[in-house]
């Protein structure tokens, strides 16, 4: 048997008391998401969480620029993605350099990601 997810995270929120429940929880489907750019939008996020969109801005402020950041869509340049730093991924667990930049950055000769 599985926990849900808000019982799973809510040791985090009373060691810390940082983020909230709710914050760790999109922070979470960030990271879990990190290979699909379309399920990081605001409006991605909404439609999962049922969390109306001005809240998600709000969630999406409180990570920023510690555990999560905002990137251009490019998609649709109306959009942002929500990407987890380094710190967000660490802190729910998941290596801290392999986000989707990381994956998709071309490498150089020595096998090292080029310098961005």
């Amino acid at each position: 048997m599985s926990l849900p997810l808000h019982d799973v995270l809510r040791p985090f929120v009373e060691e810390n008391d940082l983020l909230s429940v709710r914050a760790l929880t999109i922070l979470s489907w960030i990271v879990a998401n990190s290979d699909e750019p379309e399920k990081r939008t605001v409006r991605a996020i909404h439609g999962e969480f049922g969390i109306p969109k001005p809240s998600v801005t709000r969630v999406m402020d409180a990570l920023f620029p510690v555990y999560a950041t905002r990137v251009p869509d490019p998609s649709d340049r109306r959009s942002v993605l929500c990407q987890a730093t380094p710190v967000g991924r660490q802190l729910m667990g998941a290596p801290p350099g392999s986000d989707e930049r990381e994956r998709t950055r071309p490498k150089s000769r020595s096998g090292q990601g080029a310098a961005v």
